[in-house]
């Protein structure tokens, strides 16, 4: 019972944090734990997990390098995608500039992402960051439906978070 005890309390030391400091969203060890319960939902419902999930990748890919690590403008992006993706959804920081959500499939995905740009744009102009960060021209993002696969979906999250 000691040596079981011992495990399960350095097992739980060990796992990795579900938040992210600096900007208060999810982590990537969190979105494999929600990709794991919506795979697990829709193997319950029967049904094909894409046809219900979609997975929105956002990236600032094209801001320079220092810009990344501004501090101020990170928190306020992670700011506009809780602000926009508000009812449910997942939304993490897979790395310096790159975010994703886990949604649901709707009709309004396209809509959103033009949404997000001009409320980051709109919200960095606000603290005097948005002339270096340029969120119109580098934004890009696109929407994945979730593959049949757990492990395609967990291998994708990594190639992602790389």
């Amino acid at each position: 019972a000691l040596a079981r005890g011992w495990s399960q309390a350095s097992s739980y030391a060990a796992a990795e944090p579900a938040v992210d400091a600096l900007t208060g969203l999810g982590t990537p060890s969190y979105l494999q734990l929600r990709l794991r319960e919506v795979y697990e939902e829709a193997e319950y419902r029967g049904v094909a997990p894409g046809r219900r999930w979609a997975l929105v990748v956002v990236d600032f890919g094209d801001v320079r390098r220092d810009e990344l690590t501004d501090s101020e403008a990170l928190i306020e992006v992670s700011r506009s995608l809780r602000l926009l993706y508000s009812s449910g959804q997942t939304v993490v920081r897979l790395g310096p500039a790159r975010f994703a959500v886990l949604t649901r499939q709707s009709g309004v995905i396209i809509e959103q992402a033009e949404i997000l740009a001009d409320l980051v744009q709109e919200r960095l102009q606000r603290i005097g960051r948005a002339s270096g960060w340029g969120v119109r021209s580098s934004l890009q993002w696109h929407a994945i439906d979730l593959p049949a696969s757990l492990g395609v979906a967990r291998e994708t999250v990594d190639r992602l978070t790389g």
